[in-house]
Formats: structure tokens, C-alpha cells, sequence
């Protein structure tokens, strides 16, 4: 039988026991926790690994010093807890190499460049931006897709006309046109020293009072050219290019007055038969009647004039940048243009229309020069202003029934145009020109008109790389 004190004392141990327990458990550890061992063979969990005999800290008089593993040499696995703060270690400054000292370079900031900075344009030289010109072919090879559309207004006083329908009679008269026009060009960089061109156009002419429209009318002009630019050298803001072009173009003329001097003619050829039969009788009404209008309708297939033709030329091109905003450019060339007219002839006798072809060939050699301000990096104005100038002499060869017929004169054209300077891509605005000096028409009866002028405009819009 165990006694009180003795039952009171084994209480108290196992109390005692407990609470030691407790504290050890709640003190940590000095050696980092041991992770789950892998399952060995077979799938049996291998025996855990004993704790250290001794849980407090070592003494002095230890046998052996009990020291926890380092970071760096211990291989096993860790348990990392990505929410918890990094230690001061790891915030610490990587170890310089031993024997060198560390230094931390510190870049300037640098802003990113805008979306227009990074477009390149082949259309600069020497800081400048040059714009294309409309009647000054380009030295710089660039890429460009453009199209232009415009009204030009022509005018020449004092020109003859016969408008007689039976006899020779002659009046003066003033012929007014408006001419509409649409031009579709491009070209295509191939390499920093070759491009290759071309366009496409048409034109249209109408008279713009009774005189005209009974005289020439109107009429229409398709055709194209194709080119090749070919740089030759640049030297700082300067540059030099050989251009070359070819095209074709062909049309028709109309004019009201000679349908009715046919007409005139059928009525006169009809009455000198009449004059000449002496018997009545044999008169067929009805066939004379048919026969006449049948005339008419082949005299009508006369008031259409077919023309055709080909054009060519060379020019010497050159660009010279006068700074970042201004840039002049210069051309030098020669031009040649051959075209056939086939000038329908009715006979009112047999109601028939022949051609007859008459042949009209044109050489002019030519000096132009642009000279553009652009505000947009001077003054910071988004606009491109351009004047142009050119000086063509022209030499021209007419086929008339009377033999050839040379006249020469000299065109000055002058053009002014304003354009958006705000993208380095796209060139759009307005052109107006004048062009005088021109030759005095011949008319009729050989009699020169007076002074031929014209006046226009022109949409401009391009895209350019």
C-alpha cells in the first residue's frame, strides 16, 4: 500500500516533468529544422535522426563543439517562407572579388524618342527635308505614291475662224477653255543610288463660251510615262542625279464648225446636181433625201479628231540644302515629243470621211529651279512654302496641207504653293501658276491670234518615305 507522501511525491515529479517539457518546447533551436527524408527502398520511411543528446548550449569543457551548418556548404533542402521581410544579410551589397573595390555606375536617364523621330526619310539632305516639287523633277531618290487634281483656265484673244458654210468668210473671236486634270505618280527607292517613276494622267478641255465650243469644242488627253533616277554623288548637303523617262498618250479633238461647213458642203454638192438635170421627171425625191441624210450622218463621224503619240526627255537633277530650313533644287533637260493627227477630210461627192494624218513634232530644252522655306524647324509652324520656276524654249514642227510650217518661242511658268509640314510623310497642300509667253495660235487663214495665257491651281497630295 503506497503512502499519501509517497502517492504526493510522484505527482509532483510528473508535474514537474511536464513543465520542463513545455519549456523546452517553447525555446527554439539552435539547428535549423530537418526536413522529410525521402521514402527509401521499398517504400519504407527511413529511421528519423536523433535529436542532439544534449539540447543547451556547449560549454567550454564540451569534448566536441557543436556548431549550427552554414548557408553555403549545407546541402540539404530548406524551407523558405516567401512572406517573410528579407534578413539584413540578404539585403547586403553583393562581395566584391578579393582585392577590388566595387563601383556602382549610375546611367543618365535618356527619354524615348518620339514616333516621328523613328520614321526615316530619304528625302533629307543636310538637315533639310525637301518637299516634292510639282514642275522641277527631284534629285533625291525616294519613295513616293502622290496624286494631283486641278483646274487650269486658257485664254487667246483674236483668233481667225472661217465660219462661212457656203463661202470663204473669216471672223475674229476670243477662245476661252477650261481644262480639268488629274495625275496619278509614284516612284520606288529601290537603292540609295536608283529609283524607278512613273505616272499616269488625263485631261480634259471644254470651251467656256459659243465661240469655243463652235471652234475647237472640246477634248480629252489619257496617257503615262515610266522613268529611272539614278544618283551619281553627294557631297555634304549637295547632291547630283541623272533622270530618264518615256511615255505614251493619245486622245480626240472635237469641234462643232466643220460639221457644219459639211453640212454646207452636202447642201451645195446636192444643189450644183439639181442645176445640172434637165428633166425633172428624173428626179428620185426619196433617194436624194436618203442619200442626204446619209451624208450627214457620215459628216457627224468628222467632228472627232484622233491624235496619238510618244514623248521622252533626260534631265540633270540637283538638290543643295541651304540649312535645316531651306533647300534648293535645280534641273537641266531635254524633252522631245512626237504626235499624229488624224484629220478626217469628208468628200460630200461619194459621203465618205478619209484620214488624213498629219504629223506635229515638239523639242524643247528646259531650266527649272524650286526653292522651298520650311517654318516647321525654323519657326515651328507646320508649313512648306515652295516657289517654282521654269524656263522652256520650245521648237515645233507642224505638218499642214501646205507644207511644213517651224515656229519657236519661248514659256515662262511661275508657281507658288503652300503645304502641311507637321508629318514627315505626307505632303498636301496647293499650287497656283501662271504660265505666259506662249505662241500665238495660227488660225485659219494663217493669221496669227494674240497672246495666249493660262492660269490654274492644283491639289497636291503624297506620301513620301
Amino acid at each position: 500500500m503506497v503512502a499519501p507522501y509517497d502517492r504526493f511525491a510522484s505527482l509532483a515529479a510528473v508535474v514537474t516533468l511536464v513543465a520542463v517539457s513545455s519549456v523546452a518546447a517553447a525555446q527554439a533551436s539552435p539547428y535549423p529544422a530537418e526536413p522529410l527524408a525521402p521514402p527509401g527502398p521499398g517504400g519504407a520511411s527511413p529511421a528519423p535522426t536523433p535529436p542532439p543528446a544534449d539540447s543547451a548550449q556547449p560549454d567550454d569543457t564540451s569534448p566536441i563543439e557543436q556548431e549550427p551548418p552554414s548557408v553555403s556548404t549545407d546541402s540539404s533542402p530548406a524551407t523558405i517562407d516567401l512572406n517573410a521581410p528579407p534578413a539584413e544579410s540578404q539585403r547586403a551589397e553583393p562581395a566584391a572579388p578579393s582585392g577590388k573595390a566595387v563601383q556602382i555606375v549610375t546611367m543618365p536617364y535618356q527619354p524615348q524618342p518620339d514616333a516621328e523621330d523613328l520614321i526615316v526619310s530619304n528625302r533629307e539632305l543636310g538637315g533639310h527635308h525637301f518637299p516634292l516639287a510639282v514642275f522641277v523633277p527631284p534629285a533625291l531618290t525616294f519613295s513616293y505614291f502622290g496624286v494631283r487634281a486641278g483646274l487650269e483656265y486658257n485664254r487667246v484673244p483674236g483668233f481667225s475662224r472661217d465660219i462661212s458654210f457656203f463661202t470663204t468668210g473669216f471672223s475674229r473671236a476670243t477662245l476661252e477653255t477650261v481644262n480639268a486634270a488629274e495625275t496619278v505618280d509614284l516612284a520606288l527607292r529601290l537603292h540609295d543610288y536608283i529609283a524607278l517613276l512613273g505616272s499616269a494622267y488625263g485631261l480634259a478641255r471644254v470651251g467656256a463660251n459659243e465661240q469655243t465650243l463652235l471652234g475647237t469644242g472640246a477634248d480629252y488627253t489619257y496617257g503615262g510615262d515610266v522613268g529611272v533616277l539614278l544618283k551619281l554623288f553627294r557631297v555634304a548637303g549637295f547632291q547630283l542625279a541623272l533622270r530618264g523617262e518615256a511615255g505614251y498618250f493619245a486622245g480626240q479633238q472635237a469641234g462643232i464648225i466643220e460639221l457644219f461647213q459639211d453640212i454646207g458642203a452636202i447642201v451645195q454638192t446636192n444643189i450644183n446636181q439639181l442645176a445640172q438635170t434637165t428633166d425633172i421627171r428624173q428626179i428620185d425625191i426619196p433617194g436624194r433625201l436618203n442619200a442626204i441624210e446619209n451624208a450627214i450622218r457620215v459628216a457627224t463621224s468628222a467632228i472627232l479628231t484622233p491624235f496619238r503619240g510618244f514623248e521622252y526627255g533626260g534631265a540633270l537633277n540637283a538638290a543643295q540644302s541651304l540649312g535645316s530650313a531651306m533647300g534648293l533644287q535645280l534641273s537641266f533637260g531635254l524633252y522631245g515629243r512626237a504626235e499624229t493627227y488624224d484629220v478626217p477630210v469628208f468628200d460630200a461627192t461619194a459621203a465618205t470621211v478619209t484620214a488624213n494624218p498629219r504629223d506635229v513634232t515638239r523639242f524643247s530644252p528646259r531650266l527649272a529651279v524650286a526653292f522651298d522655306v520650311d517654318f516647321q524647324s525654323s519657326l515651328g509652324i507646320p508649313l512648306d512654302v515652295m516657289a517654282e520656276y521654269t524656263l522652256t524654249r520650245w521648237s515645233v514642227q507642224t505638218e499642214l496641207a501646205a507644207g511644213v510650217e517651224d515656229r519657236t518661242w519661248t514659256e515662262h511658268l511661275v508657281a507658288l504653293g503652300g503645304y502641311y509640314a507637321g508629318a514627315l510623310n505626307l505632303q498636301l497642300g496647293i499650287i497656283a501658276y501662271i504660265l505666259y509667253g506662249q505662241n500665238p495660235d495660227p488660225s485659219a487663214n494663217a493669221q496669227a491670234s494674240g497672246d495666249p495665257l493660262d492660269v490654274g491651281a492644283q491639289f497636291v497630295f503624297r506620301y513620301l518615305r
